[in-house]
């Protein structure tokens, strides 16, 4: 008997099992494809970096542009509170719920990730969009942010933090990003050569950067290369702008030459998102600032008074790139602008033909959206060297800025002379 019940049980038991796994087998079929619980980390990263991309390329650009007196409202825009700086409660939502909700959410994500070249490319990220982020408006959350999973806490109204307290992180992020993407343990299947948008496979297009002369062949070097460059064009970047704070000029002095003694290199080629290759507004890969130009604000800015007067009085050539002439008008044929604010007001042009329009050459479908470009790089390095804080010859450097910068907008930088575009 006792062993009849035990085949019986044996019997049940196999059974059961069967039948469990074969109703898992039939129940997974209720998985919901698009709504994964993990995140393909080759999946998850494009998507932050195009999130970064959009925040910085499109609310970014308007309101510095504004700001910086390079643009400005034109004949018949009603809407010239940004020029006169009168914010409004919605000027800076969307940059800000783009990092928080998207971009920010995306790469805490990836930080998490077991593949350390993943691990790293977020928190260089991270640390961009955090600099942004303090630089525009002090403090923000940062230490209780991205944790309203119930696994992190549940946080959903996280705290804000000191901003010379997470320039301090960001620094944390930077150095600890670079050593994972320059650690001996990277492993050539999981590095994202076609996913990186910003030194992968797109980049090395661009640039011709391949080790071996093989253009398909992934270049593992150049991508480490790039991404530990930016971190150190970062943290000069950082360590510069916390010069004049107080309490902060002794720290900051002493970390740029430990970067210097250590023998860094910063970024010497454009720092960018790639991969746009829209050709009209309504093509879903398309730069953001294009799009938003052209959907909704198509000639709505103009050049300024400001920037134009300027260009024309040091005769630099790059005007033109910037700016379109004037169609109509007494000044027809040339580069004019308005003064900030000053759209409607009596003498100044009815018509948007008679005055300069953003030139398509500062956006178009296919433009990539900078995040540091070789011009400043050397500009950083230049001011660091006027600070005496390296040994680099600061003129050499600020002259090899100002050549790149002409190069970056397709001129022939052979020849080109700082003072012969300066007052």
């Amino acid at each position: 008997m006792k062993k009849i019940f035990k085949r019986y049980l044996l019997a049940f038991g196999v059974g059961s099992a069967i039948m469990f796994s074969s109703c898992q087998k039939y129940l997974d079929v209720n998985i919901d494809p698009n709504n994964p619980s993990t995140a393909d980390e080759k999946l998850l990263l494009p998507a932050a970096e195009l999130a970064v991309g959009i925040g910085l390329g499109d609310r970014y650009n308007n309101i510095t542009a504004l700001w910086a007196q390079y643009w400005v409202g034109g004949p018949g825009v009603s809407q010239t509170a940004w020029d006169r700086h009168e914010l409004q409660a919605q000027t800076m939502d969307r940059p800000w719920s783009i990092f928080y909700s998207t971009a920010g959410q995306d790469l805490a994500t990836l930080i998490k990730s077991p593949k350390p070249v993943y691990r790293g490319m977020a928190k260089i990220l991270m640390a961009y969009n955090l600099q942004l982020l303090v630089d525009l408006h002090g403090d923000v959350p940062f230490s209780e942010a991205f944790k309203g999973a119930i696994e992190d806490g549940s946080i959903t109204s996280p705290k804000s933090d000191n901003q010379t307290e997470i320039y301090d992180a960001i620094i944390g992020l930077i150095n600890s990003g670079q050593a994972d993407i320059l650690g001996a343990d990277q492993k050539l299947d999981e590095f994202p050569f076609a996913q990186d948008l910003i030194y992968g496979e797109t980049f090395w297009k661009i640039y011709g950067l391949h080790a071996d002369g093989n253009e398909n062949d992934p270049d593992l070097l150049n991508i480490q290369y790039g991404w530990n460059t930016f971190g150190n064009s970062l943290k000069l970047k950082i360590w510069l702008r916390q010069s004049n704070a107080a309490g902060r000029s002794a720290a900051a002095k002493d970390s740029v030459a430990a970067l210097y003694d250590n023998g860094a290199s910063f970024a010497d080629w454009e720092t960018q998102i790639n991969g746009f290759n829209g050709t009209a507004a309504a093509t879903l890969n398309v730069n953001p600032l294009y799009a938003n130009l052209e959907n909704s604000l198509k000639n709505f800015y103009v050049g300024t008074t400001t920037s134009i007067d300027f260009l024309n009085a040091r005769g630099d050539i790059r005007i033109d790139n910037f700016y379109t002439p004037a169609s109509t008008g007494p000044d027809a044929g040339n580069q004019i602008g308005i003064d900030p604010g000053s759209a409607g007001q009596p003498g100044v042009p009815l018509s948007k033909s008679e005055v300069s329009t953003i030139s398509n050459d500062v956006y178009y479908g296919g433009a990539p959206v900078i995040l540091l470009n070789w011009s400043e790089s050397l500009f950083l390095q230049a001011e660091a060297a006027a600070r005496q804080w390296s040994a680099e010859d600061d003129q050499d450097l600020f002259n090899q800025a100002v050549a790149a910068s002409f190069a970056e907008n397709g001129y022939d930088p052979v020849g080109v002379e700082a003072e012969d575009h300066l007052s």
